[in-house]
């Protein structure tokens, strides 16, 4: 090979971002942890080899995590021997630094989880937002302020109201069902600086449909910023 040839692809590897020379990207995360269904407190993070103990809740938002890694997010438990062992794992997309994980139980009785992360910035989730999860195992249509959304089982979709007012009149039903028969129909308290999570869930008959709302009270971020500080 050409000597000059040889310089060349020398300079361009020298150039070339490491994430395609083959070594990982380390990142600054900033991880939200919730329990989709009820308190869990036996999981520990591990960040580089530093556990850190975790209370995950099902009924607020708890302060976020920020950790410095290649993007895998490690969960942690401990076994019959009191050894640390893996609980569940998830590798996070490449479009954010800031997520909200989701955790469910994968088998309860092996204490292993499943790790869901959706985007939790304001790029995508901006304040006065909805957020809306359909665990039911139905199609699911409702409007929130005049602002209608049609909604596949096990999908979520970001609201914005086209009409924020103080009070926002919210319908959810299944389709083809009356107002009469509707999942719920009732008005919410609004303030469009805060950010709103809707858990959509079916009742132990399936015919209807349990629904929790959790209120996000999200800080500024800095113009321009996408990466938390660490």
């Amino acid at each position: 090979m050409h000597r000059p040839l040889v310089l060349l692809l020398l300079l361009l590897s020298s150039l070339a971002p490491r994430n395609i020379l083959g070594e990982e990207e380390i990142k600054t995360y900033r991880l939200t942890f919730l329990s989709a269904q009820e308190d869990l407190s036996h999981l520990s993070l591990d960040s580089n080899g530093e556990v850190t103990p975790l209370l995950i809740p099902s009924g607020q938002f708890p302060a976020p995590q920020v950790v410095r890694n290649n993007g895998t997010v490690r969960l942690l438990r401990k076994d019959e021997q009191g050894s640390m062992v893996i609980a569940g794992q998830v590798r996070l997309p490449a479009e954010s630094t800031d997520y909200l994980l989701l955790v469910f139980p994968r088998d309860p009785q092996a204490g292993t989880v499943h790790l869901s992360p959706m985007d939790f910035s304001h790029r995508t989730f901006p304040p006065g937002a909805f957020r809306i999860l359909n665990f039911t195992q139905r199609p699911v249509q409702g409007n929130i302020a005049g602002s209608g959304l049609n909604l596949e089982a096990g999908k979520h979709t970001v609201l914005v109201p086209k009409q924020p007012k103080r009070t926002l009149p919210v319908l959810f039903a299944y389709p083809g069902q009356s107002a009469e028969d509707s999942l719920l129909s009732t008005t919410w308290f609004y303030n469009p600086q805060h950010r709103y999570l809707v858990f959509l869930f079916p009742d132990e008959h399936g015919e209807r449909v349990g629904i929790r709302t959790l209120r996000h009270f999200p800080k500024p971020e800095p113009p321009g910023s996408e990466e938390p500080s660490p």
